[in-house]
């Protein structure tokens, strides 16, 4: 799947952090007992105040659990896009299994991100952007693309994996020694990931299986690592709003002890537990609409612990920006 871009080359460097909302990582180095009010989520929206929408807690595999190693035989082939398909259908998620990218390259890029949010923030803070002064290849601090209320409870390194005009891997940061290579080689590997699914799920529309890469052929992977650190009032906070992913296809890593992500689905949030050695895919709104509705872009979340640090992977196959 051929990726391209049309955005302009940026200039090298970090930008300065002035008058912005501080990052967590900030507040956590300052032992804040209380949230700070730019993070605190209106009380309908607080994950502990869905009266109306009862969290429900799913075990392991409750989401659909699908072993795409099936979609290689001829005998399962059949059977593992109906499951594709199903899934698409009524959760607009699924769990993935024996998805193709090597656990080793997997646990060398969680391991990389993490040390990095690890560093001293005077290690970081060259890397910080926000919304205004984002240059289109990478940064380091806040996203909240979604727009909510409230900032997210989270901190983030973010940038493209694809096309190579926007991957520039030069420009990310310099430590952890390893970070450059794994995100590289990760980004490689969820490629060839995005083109097999993209194939599948055409599959399972009964079309030919390069229907939707030629639909996507100019489309930009784009990466964000997520970490939530431990936060004094979880429940007055999301980690990430409710939304819904406005590309084509997204693919998350999940913690491996612990994630807070949560799906709605049927008037009723599931939290989704981690399976071992799974992916999360999930639709995005254009996908949505190339299937007349028939695969769906699903509202989703994140929530946060109170005594834990949640890090998350997450690839975006989205459209070029104007």
């Amino acid at each position: 799947m051929e990726m391209t871009s049309n955005i302009g080359e940026a200039g090298e460097g970090g930008h300065e952090k002035k008058n912005q909302v501080k990052l967590v990582q900030e507040l956590l180095e300052m032992a804040v007992r209380e949230v700070p009010r730019e993070f605190l989520v209106p009380a309908e929206e607080r994950p502990q105040n869905n009266a109306d929408h009862l969290i429900k807690k799913t075990q392991p595999g409750f989401l659909p659990l699908i072993d795409l190693g099936g979609l290689l035989h001829p005998l399962s082939q059949a059977h593992t896009l109906h499951q594709i398909a199903v899934a698409c259908e009524e959760w607009g998620f699924f769990q993935a299994i024996n998805h193709g990218i090597p656990q080793s390259i997997i646990e060398g890029a969680r391991l990389a991100t993490r040390q990095f949010f690890e560093l001293p923030m005077e290690k970081k803070l060259p890397y910080y952007v926000d919304n205004k002064n984002f240059d289109g290849f990478l940064g380091y601090g806040h996203t909240d693309f979604f727009q909510g209320v409230a900032t997210n409870w989270m901190d983030s390194l973010f940038g493209f994996l694809a096309p190579e005009p926007l991957k520039r891997i030069d420009l990310w940061p310099s430590q952890p020694q390893k970070l450059r290579g794994m995100v590289e080689s990760y980004g490689l590997e969820l490629q060839s990931l995005f083109t097999r699914l993209l194939a599948a799920i055409s599959k399972s529309l009964g079309k030919m299986d390069d229907h939707l890469e030629k639909e996507f052929q100019h489309y930009n992977l784009f990466f964000r690592a997520n970490y939530y650190p431990p936060c004094p009032q979880p429940e007055l906070v999301l980690g990430t709003h409710g939304h819904k992913d406005h590309g084509s296809l997204t693919v998350l890593l999940q913690d491996k002890d612990m994630d807070g992500l949560q799906v709605f689905k049927n008037g009723q949030w599931f939290s989704i537990d981690p399976t071992p050695n799974a992916l999360v895919i999930n639709i995005g709104d254009q996908l949505q609409t190339l299937t007349n509705g028939k695969y769906k872009s699903a509202l989703h979340r994140g929530v946060v612990s109170s005594d834990q640090t949640i890090m998350t992977l997450v690839a975006h196959l989205d459209p070029p920006h104007p």
